[in-house]
């Protein structure tokens, strides 16, 4: 291996570290109904449609792995729509309740870090958080905007 890219792999694994050690701890409210959500778990509760058509030739069963696939096979047309009927609260939707004592998730992989590497050492780190189910706010004493599929 030359020296290059031992650099460059120390440098990799040193910025792993420091993007994890800074990543922000996020509390929820004791009372919080809806908890971050496992992506791939999402994907695979779901399949694809376009105008509430199965897509053809889509790979089954979905999984992160092979979702982009489905670029060739109608892309931005395409939505995921759930196996199970949505009205009826599948426990998908809920997300990964984190665990009381150590406040993660188990088995659950909820959080995607993207990094940009802006140059002369310094690196942006954005910690984008999925959520299958978003309860939406309260106005007039009703519930309005609750949505599927938030970022």
């Amino acid at each position: 291996m030359s020296s290059n890219m031992v650099r460059t792999l120390l440098m990799l694994h040193s910025s792993y570290q420091l993007i994890r050690s800074a990543a922000p701890l996020v509390l929820l409210d004791k009372k919080e109904k809806y908890f971050p959500s496992d992506m791939e778990l999402h994907v695979s509760s779901t399949h694809p449609t376009i105008n509430f058509t199965d897509v053809k030739g889509a790979p089954e069963p979905l999984s992160l792995k092979n979702l982009n696939l489905l670029n060739g096979l109608g892309g931005e047309k395409i939505f995921l729509t759930s196996k199970e009927n949505v009205i009826q609260m599948p426990k998908f939707l809920v997300g990964q309740k984190p665990d009381t004592k150590t406040l993660q998730t188990k088995d659950a992989v909820s959080c995607v870090i993207i990094t940009v590497d802006k140059g002369n050492g310094t690196t942006d780190a954005f910690y984008m958080y999925f959520y299958t189910f978003n309860e939406g706010p309260t106005a007039l004493h009703h519930t309005v905007g609750n949505h599927l599929g938030d970022w």
